[in-house]
This record gives structure tokens, sequence and C-alpha cells, in this order.
């Protein structure tokens, strides 16, 4: 885009030439970018023109190029008649993994803000499973994450107290805000510097997910910022509520979902991992046949957030300890998971069953 004429023979800056500065001094906010993905990176590198782009789920990226309808860049000549220039691309359609170890970092901000932040997380397990795929083993840990507190000891401290680093993070000031780091709790072990008493490294306590390690400790998955979002889809009206409080935002400052136990059980062939998750209850559910590339099942919850916690009617609060019960030892049957709830001291047990395909889709 070519400058603006001004007057007396000057010329005028398009808004795409000026500076941040010179925008910021003329009354035009410029909208913040940050990179989300490469899309060259994550193997979507066959096309030049990426048009279409749509979001199926908070970690998967549908894309889609322009192929200019097959008729880009033609010579028209004078009879009416045309020349293709060079052949248009093919319509390629793309599926995008975005999975990020993201996490909603505040319980001050009024809103779910899964995002990533300058910090990481002590995987702390609090319950550790094993299971065998194709003769290798593998080991599955719900990451809940914990902080020791002694007589004279107190090792959790909120980054709003603490100095940081200008050098590793030089947007410390904005770091600090209660709506953005302030409040998130973090080990006052690791991380600082000994000379200076400033922190160049954040640790957080767990890491809001489940794993698969190797048997020789190597990690072959993380779910990532997958268990946070999926209680934000499910429950956003209740999101990160602690099991004592039915608050929205209750716990992100302080191990979100918090995953507690787990439980490794073969259904029809299949290897399921059943995670509890803590704080705002209930248990997900994936199919980790392949550690490698685990798949989502479902998420269950029999909490009532219309019922005040510590009543009857509230239901399942705080799940931690889980059962499976292999089909064969079931006296249903069908296979069982059987779940103890903590706070609201009940234990529920779930039985197992296949959906049933209709004749229609077995055909």
């Amino acid at each position: 885009m070519s400058a603006l004429a001004g007057t007396g023979g000057s010329t005028r800056k398009t808004v795409d030439q000026r500076t941040v500065a010179e925008m910021t001094a003329n009354g035009i906010q410029p909208i913040a970018k940050s990179l989300h993905v490469d899309l060259n990176q994550a193997g979507y590198n066959r096309a030049q023109k990426v048009e279409g782009l749509t979001v199926i789920d908070p970690w998967t990226l549908a894309v889609i190029n322009d192929n200019d309808f097959g008729v880009a860049n033609i010579t028209i000549h004078p009879d009416g008649t045309f020349t293709l220039n060079y052949v248009p691309e093919l319509e390629q359609l793309g599926i995008i993994d975005v999975s990020l170890n993201g996490l909603d970092a505040s319980d001050r901000d009024n809103k779910i803000n899964i995002r990533q932040w300058p910090v990481k997380g002590l995987y702390l397990p609090d319950a550790i499973a094993a299971y065998k795929s194709r003769s290798n083993t593998y080991l599955v840990t719900a990451n809940e994450g914990d902080a020791r507190e002694y007589s004279g000891f107190q090792e959790a401290v909120r980054i709003g107290s603490v100095n940081l680093d200008p050098v590793a993070f030089p947007k410390g000031t904005v770091l600090k805000n209660n709506a953005n780091l302030g409040r998130l709790n973090i080990t006052n072990t690791l991380g600082r510097n000994p000379v200076t008493g400033a922190f160049e490294q954040l640790f957080t306590f767990g890491t809001r997910s489940f794993s698969i390690w190797s048997e020789t400790g190597e990690l072959v998955f993380d779910s990532g910022d997958r268990l946070e979002w999926i209680t934000a889809i499910t429950s956003p009206a209740n999101f990160n509520a602690s099991n004592t409080s039915n608050d929205f935002d209750n716990r992100s400052d302080d191990k979100g979902p918090e995953p507690e136990g787990i439980a490794i059980g073969t259904v029809a062939g299949n290897t399921y991992a059943f995670i509890g998750l803590e704080r705002i209850g209930g248990v997900v559910v994936y199919d980790i046949s392949d550690p490698q590339d685990p798949v989502f099942i479902t998420y269950v919850n029999r909490r009532d957030f219309g019922a005040a916690p510590g009543t009857p009617q509230a239901g399942d609060l705080g799940p931690e300890g889980l059962l499976f019960i292999d089909q064969k030892d079931s006296p249903v049957k069908n296979p069982l998971l059987v779940v103890g709830n903590e706070i609201s001291g009940t234990t529920t047990i779930f039985e197992i069953t296949r959906e049933k395909r209709k004749k229609k889709d077995r055909d």
C-alpha cells in the first residue's frame, strides 16, 4: 500500500507503515499479537495461500488453502479467450494439533484464561499406575503437585511477593499483577539466584495434567492443558472451583482441577486411564492403548453445583481413590470403576458398558 499524499507535497504514512510508537501517538491502539502455531512446522507446508481457518476444539485447528477458484493469474485475450499462467493449487485440508502446556494462573482475573506463561510445572504425582502395550511397560501419573509446610518452613510463595530477575523477566511488573501471575503459588526452593536473591525461573506445583512414561523414565505423553480445558468447556460457570466451594476460578492460582487419583483398566481389548480431579470433581477417561497418542473419551462429574458443598445434595466431592474392577471379577459381568470421595465421604461405583451401535451403523 502506497503512502498517502499530504498538504504541501508531504506524505502521510498508512496504518501498516507506522511503527507502534507512531500509531500510539496518533491515538491508534495496535492489537497485541503472538505466534500460536507455525503451520509450516506443524506439517501444513505444501500450500502457499492459507485462507480458511476454524477451531475444532481448544487443541485442534482445521485449515484450508485458497485455490483461487482454479482461474487465478490468467491472461484474457482480445477475442475473449484466456490462458492460465500457472496450474492452480489443489485444495488441501489440514488438521493441526496445537496442544500447549498452558494454565489459568489467576483467581482474580474473573475469566477463563488458559494460556502459556513463563512458568514451569513440577510433576509431583500423587498417584501412579502401570500397564503393558506391545510388550512394553508404561507408567501413568496423575500430576497433582503439593507444597511442603512444616514448623518453621513454608515452601509456597506467590509470584507477586518475590523479586523477579529483570533480565529473565523484562516485563516482571506486568507479570506480578494479580490478574496475571501475581497470585500463582510457586516453590521458594528453586529458580532463585543465591547471589542476587532474584528469581530467574519460576516453578509451580503440579502440571494440571496426567503423563505417560516409559519404564526407563522417558516422557512419552503429557496431556498438557487439556484437563483444564475439558473442565472449562463442561463447567464454565464453575471453572476451577474447589471441592469445598462452588466459586468460579477459585483454584486457578493453586493447581487448578488437581488430578489426584488414577486407575487403569482394559475394556473390550482397549486400555483406559481414569483420572480423578480432586477439586472440581469428576473422572476424566482417556483411551491409552497407544501410549504415544491417547484419545479423550469422556468426562463424568456427579457433583451438583447448585447445592452447597458439604450437603448431601451436592453429590460427590473430592475424588481421592480410584479402583478398576475387571469384567471377570465383576458381580454384574461388566467392568466397574469405584471412586472414593474425600470431602463428601461418598463412594460411587460406575458400571462400564460399551455403546451399542444401531443396525444402520453396522451395515
